[in-house]
């Protein structure tokens, strides 16, 4: 028992070293690319993209990103990546302001904590803006809750930073973590994002279907916008178009999909119009 226990401690040290070693090794070698699902209002018009990160290994393929994430938050490797993602998806933003059919689409990207919680990150971004010259309202920065909860007071004070010069603000995944209701009227927040979880919840649940229906009256009374991801069927599209979301995410428009792909189809759509 006691040789198979250090067998097994000895292995996992392995793997976490190998983990770690990948994932540099995936940085300096451009194994990461971003993903891009289409969003759209409720009039099914495409506004904008959330740009999703996807490892692509050489040997073993797409790694799954819930198995690659958490590692590199315990490497502390968030903020490299993160910088990775936010400078890919401002060239993006620069490529498409030059092109009259994405010149006004926005594209958002998530923000780790321990990326947000950078001493230089809200001037890491509008260095980035600026340097790629776009406009700035284009980039959405989307923001767990923990964020707004960690430290509040400079977290706020960096989304003020942010807000002023441009950026738009999301709460991701709201109402999945600690109330943020307190802290809804402090933080500069545009947009509100129903997690994929309450989708089908509120359809079959009577429950649920208050709890979201509460959401989305608190976001639009706040004069947020609300969207809701993962939504995949046209019943769940009319249910939270009816309760007033205002914009929308999932396979019901498109999985997430390459840069290439993304802008082949919306140059279909277009000429299809």
């Amino acid at each position: 028992m006691i040789c198979i226990s250090i067998y097994t401690m000895q292995l996992e040290i392995q793997i976490e070293s190998s983990m770690e070693h990948n994932l540099r090794l995936a940085l300096t070698k451009q194994q990461f690319e971003l993903f891009y699902q289409p969003q759209v209002n409720s009039s099914e018009k495409l506004i904008g993209a959330e740009a999703l990160l996807r490892w692509h290994h050489p040997v073993l393929g797409y790694i799954p990103t819930k198995e690659f994430i958490p590692a590199a938050a315990t490497f502390g490797l968030m903020p490299e990546i993160g910088e990775w993602v936010l400078d890919q998806a401002c060239q993006v933003l620069q490529d498409w302001s030059k092109k009259e059919e994405t010149k006004d689409l926005t594209l958002s990207i998530n923000i780790s904590a321990d990326h947000f919680m950078q001493s230089n990150f809200e001037h890491t971004v509008i260095g980035l803006v600026q340097r790629y010259d776009f406009n700035p309202s284009r980039l959405i920065l989307e923001i767990t809750e923990n964020i707004a909860l960690n430290n509040c007071a400079s977290m706020i004070e960096k989304m003020h930073f942010l807000s002023k010069h441009g950026i738009q603000l999301s709460l991701d995944d709201f109402g999945t973590g600690y109330s943020s209701l307190s802290y809804l009227q402090k933080m500069p927040i545009k947009q509100i994002k129903i997690d994929r979880s309450f989708v089908q919840a509120a359809l079959d649940d009577k429950r649920s279907n208050k709890l979201v229906t509460g959401i989305i009256k608190i976001g639009l009374d706040l004069n947020l916008r609300v969207l809701v991801e993962g939504i995949e069927t046209a019943e769940q599209f009319s249910a939270f178009k009816s309760n007033g979301c205002t914009e929308f995410q999932g396979y019901l428009w498109g999985c997430p999909m390459s840069l290439n792909e993304f802008i082949k189809q919306l140059s279909i759509k277009t000429d299809k119009e």
